[in-house]
């Protein structure tokens, strides 16, 4: 098993072995245990099902994820305990996937960066426009994937080739250099590059 669910602590800051400031992320590391075994025969795919999450004031906070099983690896077990020490070292490169942080609704210049219309020459109006859209009667529509305002963030993004700092398993906590997309208590999914 390469991969591990975990959730977003917050960002704080540490020193390397050079004295150097390294930007951390914090994620919590709860049981992760494998509740289902897909199988080929029965499936058409080998993968496997990970529960991850506890009991908090009587309500259930559990959240079920499914990592495909690559062709090399071992098939796990039903009511196998995931364990980050196992998996990851200080040192070690993995890539963390996550929704990202919902914006809302957003202009062009802060969902791409467009510059906007000019200050001056009359365009009292037409600062923070998107500008033309479109041509003439030919073709006579606005392309499909044209960049216009719209809803900002909540997607999934991937961040690759982030670095295990440390693993603190008596307080439950991996630190990974470098940002995590999301807010605070966000699922990651971990994989080990």
């Amino acid at each position: 098993m390469k991969s591990l669910l975990a959730q977003k602590i917050g960002m704080t800051r540490s020193f390397d072995a050079k004295g150097q400031v390294v930007p951390i992320t914090e994620v919590k590391l709860d049981t992760s245990v494998v509740t289902t075994v897909k199988t080929l025969a029965k499936d058409g795919y080998r993968a496997y099902q990970v529960g991850f999450g506890n009991k908090v004031k009587s309500k259930l906070h559990l959240f079920l994820r499914e990592f495909r099983i690559i062709k090399d690896e071992d098939e796990p077990k039903i009511g196998d305990a995931i364990q980050a020490d196992h998996l990851f070292q200080p040192g070690d490169l993995v890539s963390v996937t996550a929704i990202s942080k919902g914006k809302g609704f957003a202009s062009v210049i802060k969902k791409y960066g467009f510059k906007g219309g000019p200050r001056t020459h009359g365009q009292s109006d037409r600062e923070r426009a998107p500008g033309s859209v479109g041509q003439t009667t030919t073709p006579g529509r606005v392309y499909k994937g044209k960049r216009m305002a719209g809803r900002m963030g909540g997607k999934q993004i991937t961040v690759r080739n982030l670095q295990v700092f440390k693993i603190d398993m008596t307080n439950n906590v991996m630190s990974l250099t470098g940002a995590i997309p999301g807010r605070k208590n966000t699922l990651l999914k971990i994989t080990k590059v």
